[in-house]
């Protein structure tokens, strides 16, 4: 496929058009044939491969950081709230023993009443 005014541009331009509609799908060995003929716009089609690869190959690492940036904070995060999950089972003991001894300070305060006089 030639895009429309293609035609009387200058052969890097079109080859450019020609190798990247080979990219989207056609024969990429009959491409590489195909573009061995003029050196010049072989070139040209492999940088912007290149370049269209590499900027792929960044951002597929950017996204690869960041899902790992993620996954610790995650765990991070795990870790944060099963600590707190224990510490609340400690504090929910405290609470349980300060209630125990609330209950019997009462009752020895009414035990101290009754006996009293």
């Amino acid at each position: 496929m030639v895009y429309e005014g293609t035609e009387s541009t200058d052969s890097v331009t079109r080859w450019t058009y020609l190798g990247l509609n080979k990219l989207r799908g056609v024969d990429c060995g009959e491409l590489a044939q195909t573009l061995k003929e003029d050196d010049q716009p072989y070139k040209v089609v492999k940088e912007n491969v290149t370049s269209v690869l590499g900027i792929e190959n960044s951002l597929l690492d950017y996204t690869d950081r960041g899902l790992q940036n993620l996954q610790s904070e995650m765990k991070n995060m795990r870790d944060t709230l099963e600590e707190l999950q224990k510490r609340e089972k400690v504090l929910s003991a405290l609470c349980s023993d300060i209630r125990n001894i609330k209950e019997n300070i009462h009752s020895i305060s009414v035990f101290v009443d009754k006996h009293r006089y």
